[in-house]
């Protein structure tokens, strides 16, 4: 799988969009009812997906070389985005605070949920580092196999006994679960078969509501859901939409492929924005519909998001364009 796939980057896109307005700004406007929690439970795989695309393109490298190229992609984007958020908090709100105190708070954060509360979304991009990290040891030692069977029987018994802070040890566990499954099933998935049975079990899950509640970071399900079935649940919906993307949606596709593709300044700039919006406006607000007040959100954090995205796309171009000024060899 070394070419690039449409499929794989419209449904990045797609699933960004249902994570930044269907699950974040709709928590933070508080909508519980409608199409909106509609939507968001019809994708409640998103988290385990990206955790399950990059399985299917595992490959085994020097652990050397594996840590440099992700500490780059992942780890970096991660201290730049954490660094631009506590300045925003700083500036709106910290100012009220000693920065001692402001960074042993960001650093308890971290240590807990990996990530500030600010910034809260960031915590996907250590915990698959370390997921990858791992996966390039365990699948080359004790197999494949073996690995989707540890990592699965350590993510329900840490579930099962509530052992959810740290958050590091439940979602990682949970994510070499599913990034062993999509380097498994990378190609299996796409069998008639398999996509029908997983089809047939995903639209039942959704009438038979298999899963009412579900948080990846936090390795949690709701009260009456089984998580067994949960995890069933959210591999068949996975396998669903990877078949009926690559059959109807592998084409260029101007929004969701050019955010799929561009997915890390959404996935690292949404967060804080809309913190600080419903700071901000939820005086205001009170008197807005939960929805009035979700388009709101949902309009703010989509033209920061385009700036963010627009800003980038300048810098980029710019740096390619810049003459080299090196002096030139005889």
């Amino acid at each position: 799988m070394t070419d690039r796939h449409l499929y794989l980057d419209n449904l990045t896109g797609l699933l960004i969009l249902d994570m930044i307005f269907f699950v974040h700004v709709r928590d933070a406007a508080g909508v519980t009812e409608g199409v909106v929690p509609f939507l968001a439970n019809l994708m409640c795989f998103f988290m385990a997906w990206f955790f399950f695309k990059s399985g299917m393109f595992y490959k085994r490298e020097r652990f050397r070389d594996r840590i440099r190229k992700d500490a780059g992609s992942l780890l970096l984007p991660y201290a730049v985005s954490t660094f631009f958020t506590l300045v925003i908090y700083y500036v709106f709100v910290g100012h009220n605070y000693p920065l001692v105190e402001v960074a042993k708070k960001a650093l308890l954060d971290i240590y807990l949920d990996e990530a500030i509360t600010w910034n809260a979304a960031l915590w996907f991009l250590p915990s698959l580092f370390i997921v990858k990290a791992l996966a390039n040891v365990c699948i080359p030692r004790i197999g494949s196999v073996a690995t989707l069977v540890t990592a699965l029987a350590a993510s329900f018994l840490l579930n099962r006994f509530h052992f959810t802070h740290p958050i590091v040890f439940g979602n990682v566990a949970l994510g070499l679960a599913f990034y062993t499954l999509g380097h498994l099933l990378k190609d299996i998935q796409f069998n008639k078969w398999v996509f029908l049975t997983s089809a047939a079990g995903y639209l039942a899950g959704l009438g038979f509501t298999a899963c009412h509640f579900f948080d990846f970071r936090c390795n949690t399900v709701g009260q009456a859901d089984s998580y067994p079935l949960v995890i069933v649940f959210l591999l068949a919906g996975i396998i669903t939409f990877d078949n009926v993307f690559r059959k109807c949606f592998d084409k260029r596709i101007p929004l969701l492929t050019g955010l799929g593709r561009k997915s890390i300044i959404p996935y690292t700039v949404h967060y804080p924005f809309i913190v600080l919006f419903v700071k901000t406006l939820s005086p205001a607000a009170s008197g807005l519909s939960e929805y009035s007040f979700w388009l709101i959100l949902s309009i703010l954090t989509a033209l920061c998001i385009t700036t963010a995205i627009w800003s980038a796309s300048k810098s980029a171009l710019r740096i390619r364009t810049a003459p080299d000024k090196r002096p030139q060899k005889p």
